[in-house]
């Protein structure tokens, strides 16, 4: 959906053809601390829309 955070770079490589083994062995080479900091952008993106929704309604 266009959002910052979770990285579509693995899909586009697949999408692109690279290699099957080679996507898979780079997924596995993502550490958890780059996972903890998507989660942190992922709940900032949802703090920010449901702030953006509350602000609409107040106008």
């Amino acid at each position: 959906d266009g959002d910052p955070g979770y990285s579509n770079a693995f899909a586009i490589a697949r999408r692109l053809g690279m290699r099957e083994d080679v996507v898979a062995g780079a997924e596995k080479l993502m550490s958890s601390d780059d996972s903890d900091i998507n989660h942190m952008i992922d709940e900032l993106n949802k703090q920010t829309k449901l702030v953006t929704e509350n602000k609409q309604k107040l106008q």
